[in-house]
């Protein structure tokens, strides 16, 4: 199959032993759709400078707690402080942009323990260092549209909506169409992979998808990733592809900054250590037992499978706006409006519209309080 994918690990959360890849991108090959022009320019906006200005004329009605970034605030490991003193010295050197061997070969290996692979990946070719996930996935961006080569039709990079705002602005820097695939409850919060048309397989050079979904938090399957992969096998292009790795990396050694050696030697130790993970998903299960006491079946609330996210229809409290605005001036709880994660459809339809996103980043007494704040402003 023709495809690369970049590699990331979730922050520690409710993942069940289904994969926790923060993206798989693959690229495919040309034809034609008609266009989605109709987004208006204001839709292609971050959603947090959006949300700011919505708040802005307001003040919060209570102490405020933020749970609209989500920004893990868990402590630390204990061994990060340690491994960095040890290499303190290293901010000195440039680092290399394919990573430092000890970091890819710790990589490779944790590959090779959390999945189950055909056979080993290769830390020499086949592992790349980023500066998070989302440098990744916007180069993987880059790469694709390269490696893909011409084009019937105007090349595009499929993605599912809502979405990680990273994907539009790779596939906009990429000079690619942004062909969106609404997920619902109806569809599992996962693309409907079948209702992709040949024609648009045919012209995508790549194809974003999240597992656990970002924000719903739907797990995708086995079989749903058997069926991604047919699909891909229209074409060749495999993930972790030797020679389009290759491509980024020129790509990304020429125009992204690379990631210092002391943060590489933490991430050897964060990739042989599963016990601060543990403690993470534990951290985060205790708040999802919170908000099935707290919110039991309302705003059609239930457990999502993965990530730590909640996504709470609040269409008949008179939408997503109003309703961060009233938890903001009322409760002091600040949160995202679902409509600003999304793109409208060329139908009009915008799969965020009437939702509302809560990151359960802060402590599990901070996060009892907003869920009985939102309870009680909400009804």
């Amino acid at each position: 199959m023709v495809s690369s994918t970049v590699l990331a690990r979730l922050p520690p959360a409710a993942s069940s032993s289904q994969s926790n890849w923060r993206a798989l991108s693959m690229a495919m090959t040309a034809s034609s759709r008609a266009p989605q022009d109709g987004r208006s320019r204001e839709t292609e906006r971050s959603p947090f400078i959006r949300l700011t200005e919505l708040l802005a004329p307001y003040s919060p009605g209570k102490p405020l707690i933020t749970l609209s970034l989500g920004e893990p605030q868990h402590p630390l490991p204990d061994f990060v402080g340690p491994v960095l003193a040890r290499h303190t010295a290293e901010f000195g050197r440039y680092p290399v942009a394919k990573g430092i061997e000890p970091f890819r070969k710790a990589a490779a290996d944790w590959l090779a323990r959390r999945f189950t692979l055909p056979r080993p990946i290769s830390p020499d070719s086949e592992v790349l260092v980023l500066n998070g996930s989302r440098e990744g996935l916007f180069f993987t961006a880059l790469t694709a549209v390269r490696y893909a080569g011409e084009r019937a039709g105007p090349p595009a990079i499929l993605m599912p909506n809502p979405f990680y705002s990273v994907y539009g602005a790779g596939a906009h820097a990429a000079g690619c169409e942004q062909i969106y695939l609404p997920t619902t409850a109806t569809n599992g919060f996962l693309p409907d992979l079948d209702a992709i048309s040949e024609a648009t397989l045919a012209r995508a050079v790549a194809f974003y998808i999240a597992s656990p979904a970002n924000p719903q938090g739907s797990v995708a399957s086995i079989d749903y990733f058997t069926r991604l992969k047919e699909l891909a096998d229209r074409v060749g292009f495999a993930s972790g592809d030797r020679k389009f790795l290759n491509m980024f990396h020129e790509l990304r050694n020429v125009a992204a900054p690379q990631v210092p050696v002391p943060l590489q030697h933490v991430a050897v130790a964060a990739y042989g250590d599963e016990a601060h993970v543990e403690d993470n998903r534990r951290l985060y299960r205790s708040k999802f037992d919170l908000a099935d006491q707290i919110l039991k079946d309302k705003y059609g609330y239930h457990r999502p499978a993965g990530g730590f996210c909640l996504w709470l229809d609040v269409s008949r409290l008179g939408g997503d706006e109003a309703v961060t605005v009233k938890l903001y001036k009322e409760a002091g709880v600040r949160v995202v409006p679902g409509s600003y994660l999304a793109r409208q459809q060329p139908d009009g339809f915008n799969p965020g519209a009437g939702f509302i996103r809560l990151a359960l980043v802060q402590d599990g007494k901070t996060t009892a309080e907003a869920l009985h704040r939102l309870v009680e402003t909400l009804g």
